[in-house]
């Protein structure tokens, strides 16, 4: 029976059941209940824009009535979901029952779960090709935006290996096939240069234009570090693609995909407001002059640049790397327990940070500083150097 159809019928049924169900007099054994499987489509449609993707999944195995606005294309608009391997067959299930062809936001995360896990790697990434390759076949190529997560898990020696340089081949197909995105993540995806660079030259020849969010930390293997070449090799890698992303406004990378050309890009584009840059495990960072970064900000004076460094605790890095005229607003500064512990001094901590409070007084207003373990002396010195930058504790 069509929706059409069903919503006149259900609201009288429904009403009359619950007209019985509000009248005392009558015994209990001739109470009648409400027939859900009659809901008007509208309703059912209604319920399940509030509802979990787990949640419209077993709904929609109720009856065939509840299963219509399960595949009702415009109730899929935006999917989030996790491979994990530990609901990938859950998700893989969940996904071949919908027709996706009014999907707009996209955003999976491939990162593996600490405990709980359920399939094995292998079959987890058959998982992950076979959602990819449906999406593929249903000519989904208008999203808005895309994310693509922790991919680098599933891409490590993908050329050795057919059935990852197989995943590899169906997220190019998919990425390329883009025409209309505006917001692009492909954060920790751990591509060899040559793959990284054709993917994201594509994307900026189809869509480069109306993109204003580009999120691609990590998106080039770490292998490639400490090559002689490794400046130039990064520079090709990036420097082409993004000059067809002419309207950037945030772009999140990692320090070591940078260089002085890259900035020379997004000084021309002049459109950039927000800048996150992670620094992580860099044992020689790249050089990038003052002059440089002063250009940059002369070019986007809304310019605001984040860092969030992981284990880079020597201060002669720090000097490196935050060189004045950066127009620092933000440090997000994370020390593991390990490196921590052959690592960190007092003087590190106290070096680091005056350095910050002496050169980014005026532009700074966000610090954070993770340590697992820390001992009173350090937090002692910390909040001492803080309050002498004027900044909040």
């Amino acid at each position: 029976m069509s929706s059409s159809l069903m919503e006149p019928l259900a609201a009288k049924r429904l009403k009359l059941a619950m007209d019985n169900i509000h009248n005392s007099e009558i015994p209990n054994q001739d109470i009648k209940q409400p027939d859900w499987s009659l809901l008007p489509f509208t309703v059912l449609r209604h319920i399940y824009s509030f509802s979990s993707n787990k949640d419209r999944y077993n709904m929609s195995l109720t009856c065939k009535t509840w299963l219509e606005p399960f595949v009702a294309p415009e109730i899929w608009r935006s999917l989030t979901f996790r491979f994990d391997r530990n609901q990938d067959l859950y998700v893989t299930r969940f996904l071949k029952r919908i027709l996706p062809v009014s999907l707009r936001h996209l955003n999976i995360d491939f990162k593996e779960a600490d405990k709980g896990i359920i399939v094995s790697e292998i079959d987890s990434l058959e998982c992950v090709k076979l959602v990819i390759r449906h999406r593929i076949i249903h000519q989904v190529k208008n999203l808005v935006s895309l994310r693509l997560a922790n991919i680098g898990r599933f891409t490590k020696n993908w050329p050795e290996d057919r059935k990852r340089k197989d995943l590899v081949m169906l997220v190019k197909c998919f990425i390329e096939m883009q025409t209309d995105l505006q917001v692009f993540n492909l954060s920790c995806a751990g591509l060899d240069l040559e793959t990284g660079r054709k993917m994201m030259l594509k994307l900026g020849l189809n869509c480069g234009s109306n993109v204003h969010k580009l999120v691609i930390d990590d998106f080039i293997s770490n292998d490639y570090e400490g090559n002689e070449d490794f400046v130039d090799m990064m520079d090709k890698s990036l420097l082409e693609p993004l000059r067809y992303f002419t309207k950037l406004t945030s772009l999140t990378v990692s320090f070591n995909n940078l260089c002085g050309n890259v900035l020379g890009v997004l000084t021309t584009s002049g459109c950039l407001n927000c800048m996150r840059i992670f620094v992580v495990n860099v044992a020689d960072p790249i050089r990038i002059s003052s002059r440089r970064w002063r250009n940059l900000q002369t070019a986007c004076p809304q310019l605001q640049i984040y860092f969030t460094f992981v284990n880079s605790t020597t201060s002669q890095n720090f000097v490196k790397i935050l060189k004045p005229g950066i127009p620092l607003t933000g440090i997000k500064w994370n020390v593991e327990k390990g490196f921590q512990e052959e690592n960190w001094v007092e003087r590190t901590i106290t070096e680091c940070l005056s350095h910050v409070a002496t050169k980014f007084k005026d532009s700074l207003r966000h610090v954070r500083v993770s340590l697992q373990v820390a001992d009173e002396s350090e937090a002692i010195i910390f909040n001492d150097i803080m309050k002498k930058a004027k900044f909040r504790v």
